[in-house]
């Protein structure tokens, strides 16, 4: 039974690109439902599309404090080897300050941008699947155990949230 990518029904068992694809589709709409399946592959597949870019942004961040440190360092080993007469002295090079947290490049926050409207109409229409009005969104998202509100089984009540024809 072929389903139509923009029905206010939930497609259970949809394939992966199918999922992102309806996704994509309904990203202003925030009537109807969604599946489990229909989530999780959605959810999957934006979570690895913008992988790569945080990757790229810690690895950057990271060479970067390196290479602070070591010049750091270096100003203050050669001063030391001034005072003290030293030839050569040993730089620790790990001793690398990892605390300054991450910092998304421009580049990331578009991208992260990009999927996050989709992501929430999704998540709004999986939380009419099972019932719930998307209305309570913002507090489930800070509940740390999000997940299980987005893998409750469907529920015929949700049906109400289907726009009227």
């Amino acid at each position: 039974m072929k389903h139509h990518l923009l029905s206010e029904a939930p497609i259970h068992g949809i394939s992966p690109l199918a999922a992102v694809e309806r996704g994509l589709r309904k990203t202003f709409r925030y009537s109807g439902r969604a599946s489990k399946s229909e989530y999780w592959w959605a959810a999957t597949a934006y979570f690895v599309a913008t992988v790569p870019f945080v990757v790229r942004d810690v690895y950057a961040q990271r060479r970067k404090q390196v290479a602070e440190k070591a010049r750091q360092e270096n100003a203050a080993d050669e001063e030391l080897a001034e005072i003290f007469g030293a030839e050569e002295m040993q730089l620790d090079y790990a001793a690398v300050d990892s605390s300054t947290g991450y910092k998304p490049s421009p580049l990331t926050w578009v991208v992260g941008g990009l999927f996050t409207i989709p992501l929430v109409s999704l998540k709004v229409r999986r939380l009419h699947d099972s019932s719930i009005s998307g209305k309570w969104l913002p507090l489930i998202d800070f509940f740390p155990a999000s997940a299980y509100f987005y893998s409750r089984n469907s529920r015929v009540a949700g049906a109400r949230f289907d726009k009227s024809r």
